[in-house]
Order: structure tokens, then sequence, then C-alpha cells
């Protein structure tokens, strides 16, 4: 197998001074003119996301008769665009992929009715109703998302139904596809585990790691307004664990925390903390949202009082999203629908709010936002779709590209993203990597991010993985967790580049032995000089509470030991250990399952 990695890109950050004082600033600009179409009306189906596979992201939207595709030129140049006619019906949700591997991305919407695809055929996007192929019937489409939900390296469509149970459609090899309500996994919004319900008021669906062991599951935000018990099951979130095995479990007792009973519209995960485990913002609009914190191993504590994110009652909220607009290693905070507000993470679990407001286009508020690197530099851009509550485009109010304007007003904080490339074959993954978890090491401790298609309600973000990095100018590794169960580990690289990493040929992947998911330990920064982490990966088949950790010196003598693991990530101080090189081990019981050498300076 071809061994690659590839640093494809690399920009320079202009700016003299690093921003500090009033960190709470994000700027934008007003970049609408570098569109081919200034005047566009789009509903809340929106996408930032690399369609023609030269890896640079480009603007998808509908005004409900055509999808055009505005085209990212050079960078900080004029978009080109194409329109691809096909009756869109007034879409609620859509989502992209790449649904045959053959490098160029599709794209999924739904409407009050059908299922529709955009798929390319080698020369241009021809339209298709996968509701009336697959004789699925009726679907009030709310969020959608693509996943490979059968390990096939193909991947399926799932579709969240408002006043029925949701519908997956299960890719058939890239040829056709096939409806199945009862795929895995079991329980998706259908009667099950004892509970009679009719399997309605899906809203948005996303697809993460919920427990931290590396597999991607599935969690479902529910709203059924006409509903008003909180105790009802429609209006009850749903989560179902992936059991690494093609089912999935669905939590019934609630033991993650996460089941909110709240009218919620969309639920986002991302690392608020930077200790490698996926934390939960939950935008509801009945009461006030839930800003859960993950304890490492799922199990989620609302820690919304004294966050710093005011009450969102005051306000209909319908997207929310997290990314690091101003590359400063902390997750920020987009929130759209009849208002939009962005606030800033600080990194222990509060918010500031980003004021002045930094879009300002008139007195109009964002409905829709997607956000990716629309012009090459480095820094995250959002591009906001100004519609009516709640789908339908405002002939009044033009969609606007915001460019981050962080360079240019001094910002000098380092980034780091990566394109990934899946084998797209049995045995591998999707083209796309969707589902893959990427974890960067440094300084910083451990960030983490999880590849998605479909995010908060209905809208499609950048697949390029990208990292905020502050001043730092590398990172320790980076590890890249597939679908598959391959394993690739990098070791240092220089910020303020884009490399693209293919699955499996990195020289340290795993990718012979990838049908036994094995047990893997990755311990970053290593050598370590004030703190590592040392990871746990594919302890699934073991339980994290049956593994110890233990670290020996050069002599065989035990420096320190950790019985019956509570977290798959282990901090190790320097005051633990002296100057040398050290052995850890893992084990489950007797027996040795993992070592890895630790050099302490």
């Amino acid at each position: 197998m071809k061994q690659m990695l590839l640093r494809s890109l690399t920009f320079g950050v202009a700016g003299s001074i690093a921003i500090t004082a009033g960190a709470q600033s994000i700027p934008f600009i007003n970049q609408t003119s570098l569109l081919t179409t200034t005047t566009y009306h789009s509903g809340n189906s929106i996408a930032v996301v690399d369609m023609n596979g030269d890896k640079k992201d480009d603007i998808v939207r509908s005004d409900n008769v055509t999808m055009e595709v505005q085209y990212q030129g050079a960078a900080n140049g004029a978009f080109t665009s194409a329109q691809y006619t096909y009756n869109l019906s007034g879409p609620w949700g859509m989502c992209v992929a790449d649904v045959n591997n053959d490098g160029i991305n599709d794209a999924l919407w739904g409407d009050n009715g059908a299922v529709r695809m955009m798929t390319w055929n080698g020369s241009t996007y021809a339209g298709s109703n996968l509701s009336q192929m697959c004789s699925s019937g009726y679907v009030f489409t709310q969020g959608t998302n693509f996943f490979d939900i059968n390990n096939d390296a193909f991947v399926d469509a799932f579709v969240c139904a408002d006043t029925d149970s949701n519908q997956i459609f299960m890719n058939q090899g890239g040829t056709g596809w096939a409806y199945d309500p009862w795929a895995v996994p079991p329980g998706c919004g259908v009667p099950g585990s004892g509970n009679s319900f009719d399997g309605s008021g899906n809203y948005a669906s996303i697809w993460s790691d919920v427990n931290n062991d590396g597999l991607v599951d599935l969690h479902v935000t529910h709203c059924r307004q006409s509903v008003t018990n909180s105790s009802d099951y429609r209006r009850i979130d749903q989560v179902y664990i992936n059991n690494g095995d093609g089912t999935f479990t669905q939590d019934v007792t609630n033991w993650t925390g996460l089941k909110d009973g709240a009218q919620g519209w969309s639920t986002t995960f991302g690392d608020i903390d930077n200790d490698g485990d996926l934390d939960a913002f939950v935008l509801n609009y009945d009461v006030n949202s839930r800003l859960f914190i993950n304890n490492g191993s799922g199990v989620f504590t609302d820690m919304i009082s004294g966050s710093g994110i005011a009450n969102t009652t005051s306000f209909f909220g319908m997207n929310a999203t997290f990314h690091d607009f101003d590359n400063d290693t902390y997750l920020d905070l987009m929130l759209s629908g009849d208002d939009h507000f962005l606030y800033k993470g600080n990194g222990d679990g509060t918010f500031t709010l980003v004021t002045p407001n930094p879009f300002v286009y008139n007195s109009y508020t964002i409905t829709s936002h997607a956000v990716g690197d629309l012009n090459g530099d480095g820094f995250l851009d959002l591009f906001a779709s100004y519609c009516d509550i709640y789908n339908t485009p405002n002939n009044m109010k033009n969609d606007r590209v915001w460019m981050n304007n962080g360079p240019a007003t001094g910002n000098t904080n380092h980034w780091i993203k990566f394109d990934l490339v899946g084998g797209g074959t049995a045995g591998y993954s999707n083209r796309n990597g969707i589902g893959a978890i990427v974890k960067i090491y440094g300084a910083w401790g451990v960030q983490v991010r999880v590849v998605h298609s479909g995010e908060a309600y209905g809208v499609q973000n950048s697949f390029r993985v990208h990292f905020g990095l502050g001043q730092n100018t590398s990172i320790d590794s980076v590890t890249v967790q597939w679908p598959s169960g391959i394993v690739d580990v990098m070791p240092t690289l220089p910020a303020d580049g884009a490399y693209e990493i293919t699955e499996g040929a990195f020289p340290t992947s795993n990718a012979a032995a990838y049908n036994s998911r094995p047990l893997q330990m990755i311990i970053g920064p290593n050598p370590m000089t004030e703190q590592t982490a040392i990871t746990v990966l594919n302890y699934a088949q073991y339980g994290i509470e049956n593994l110890s950790l233990n670290i020996y010196d050069i002599n065989g003598k035990s420096v320190y030991s950790q019985a019956a693991l509570t977290n798959n990530i282990v901090y190790i101080d320097r005051s633990v250990l002296s100057n040398g090189m050290y052995f850890v081990e893992l084990s489950n019981g007797e027996t040795r399952l993992a070592s890895e050498k630790l050099l302490v300076q």
C-alpha cells in the first residue's frame, strides 16, 4: 500500500500582535460580492463543503427549484457557480457525502413529503426522488445525516421525521438504495425497548462519540410541538450507543443524562474544555438550553447555569454548532434562528457573548448558518441564510458570506487542518471519513473532532478537520481513528498547514490488523516535559473498568499504577516522574495488552 502524508497547502497568517485584551471580539466582514449571484435567497438548508474534490470549501444552497454550488476559486478571489435544476420542493434539511466513493460529493435534500438526491453522474448533478424509488412513502423531513451504519465503506442516509418514525436508506454499494426503517440501529424512532409511541418528534440527529470509546454513537433531538408533557416519549431526546459490531443499544434508563424532555431543535457535540471527550449543547426554546459536560465515560451533567450563555427562551433557536473561530484552541458556540448569537469559548466550560454583533446586516438576523474556510487563510468563515422561520426563503433578505477578519485585525493565532481520504472499499471507511475521530496533542492537552455529515437543524459544515493552535507553532501528534477500526498516528507537524491523510497509508497505521480492532495506547506529548495524556483506544471489548495502567522505570520498578480505569484518558503530571525512560503498560488481570515507551525530560 502506498504510504503518503501530503502537506498540500501552507498559508501565512497576517498581523503582528496576538489578540489578548478584549478577547470577546471575533470580527467578520461581509464578502458576499465575491459570489457570482449576490441576490440569492436560501432556505434553512445550506452547506459549506468541498463539492468538487479540490480541497477548497464551496457553498451549496437552494431556492427550492435549483441546487446552486458556488465553487471557491483562488485564495481571496471570486467564486464561480453552477446551477442544477431539480424540484427540491422547500427542503427542511440537507447533508452532503460521496455516496459512491468516486471523489465527488453528492447531496441529500428532504422536504415535507419526500427525500431527494442530487448525485454527480460524471458531468452534472442529476436529481432523483429517493422516497419514490424505494417506495418508502411520505416523510416530513427534518434533520438528515449520511453515516455508514453497516460498516461496508458506503454511507447510508438517516432521515429525521417530524410526524412519523425516522427513515433509513441503506446504500447498496453506490449503485442504489434500499428503504429499511428497521435497519440498525434498532429503536431509532420506532417502537422498541418496551415503549409504545408513534415514533414522531424527531428534529435533528448527529453522530458523535458519546461515551468516548472510539465508536461513533447517535443522538436524536426531539421536539413534538403539539405535545406539552415533557415526560412524553415523543419529546425526549434519544441516545443510541454503538456496540462496534454494526448494532446499537438504546439508552433506556438515561444513564448518559442526555435524555432531555424539553422542546429542542438541535444538538451539537464538541470538546469545550480540551480534555479529550465530547461535551454537548442542546438548543431548546421552551426552557433554557442545556450545556452538558462529559465526565469522560459518557455520563453528562448540565452546567448551563454559570456558563455565561444567556437564557435561550428569549429567542426561537434552530441551529447550534461548535467551531474555533479565533483559533485560540477553545471551541466557540454559534446559535441562529429568529435571532443569532456568537459565544466565545473560554476553555473552562464558560462562554462570553461576542460584542458588538459581528454580523451586521440591516436589522436582519441569521436564521441558518454553515461554516468552513471560504478563502483558505486558516480562519473559519460563515455563510448565512436569512430565511423566514422555519425554512421559507425571504426575497427581501439576501444570503451573506461573512469572512473571518481575524488576520486583518491582528490575530496571529496558528491553526492546522486535515483532509481525510477513506479507502472507500471493503474493510476500510467511506471516502469522506465520516465518523472518523481526530485528536491532536500539544501544550493545550487534547483536542478532538468528529467528522460529521449533517449537523444542527439540517445544515452541512466543512469536512475539513480544523483546529486552532493559539500561539503554538506545531502539534506533538495527531491520531485518526477511522470507522473501520484502522488507527493512523502521525508525529510532530508544523502549524499553518493543511494535510491530507489517507486511511491506513501512514507507516504507523494498524491497517493490517483492522479487523481485530486491537487495544491501542497513544501517549502525547512524548517526550513529556510538563504533562502527558495516555489515551486508550478500542477498549470496548474489555470494558475500561477492567483495565489497569502501570508505569515502570528502566529497572522494572513500578513508579505509578492505576487499577480499574474510569476514563480512557489518563493524565500524568511531571511531578510524578523524574527525568528518564519509562515503560507504560495496559493490562487485563495478568495479561499485558499494550506497552509503550515514555521519555520524560
